[in-house]
């Protein structure tokens, strides 16, 4: 029973200097970590993260703070764009296309439908024949509408917003919406 004991411990120990060394790696600056309330300044350097870590973590479980959010990668785009699975996640706000074809159209092209892949795409251009258009790859459907058709938001009005979500390898939905978005067979 006592070799158990001391393979957990032996274990518990060599985790919390495994996410030490994470953690430390990840911080700002080796002020941060000092001026924290519960730095030890006769500890270990290696274990003063972990003892930050481990309140971090207890005030979350307690419900005194708030789980780190991950901050979403927002591109402004100025023409049409090709859209990779690399990219998921990420929101794309379309400001307008100058050299676009149809001139001023803004053309965002999805990659092959792969389950979860997910895109945010917000108009944020109220120019007059300045539209956003989404072209799914040829054999997906946005919607269950027809292979390889557009969905485009035609009204001058910036702000409107669609999240798109392959549910399968062929298949893009629509799972947020504001504003008015309809399925398109070609570009204006």
């Amino acid at each position: 029973m006592k070799t158990r004991h001391t393979i957990l411990i032996l274990g518990l120990m060599a985790l919390f200097l495994a996410v030490a060394t994470v953690y430390g790696a990840m911080t700002n600056s080796a002020t941060e970590i000092t001026q924290h309330p519960n730095f030890i300044t006769s500890g270990s350097a290696y274990m003063n993260p972990v003892y930050k870590f481990c309140a971090e973590v207890e005030d979350i479980l307690e419900g005194t703070q708030a789980l780190p959010a991950m901050k979403a990668t927002v591109t402004v785009t100025r023409g049409d764009q090709a859209i990779t699975a690399a990219m998921t996640g990420q929101t794309f706000a379309a400001d307008g296309n100058d050299a676009g074809t149809p001139a001023g159209n803004q053309i965002y092209t999805l990659p092959t439908a792969v389950a979860g892949l997910t895109y945010t795409f917000i108009d944020a251009n109220s120019t007059a024949a300045e539209d956003l258009y989404i072209k799914a790859a040829s054999g997906d459907k946005i919607n269950q509408g027809t292979a390889g058709q557009y969905l485009a938001c035609k009204t001058d009005s910036a702000g409107q917003f669609v999240t798109l979500q392959a549910i399968n390898d062929e298949r893009w939905e629509i799972i947020a919406v504001s504003g008015t978005w309809v399925a398109d067979s070609a570009p204006d």
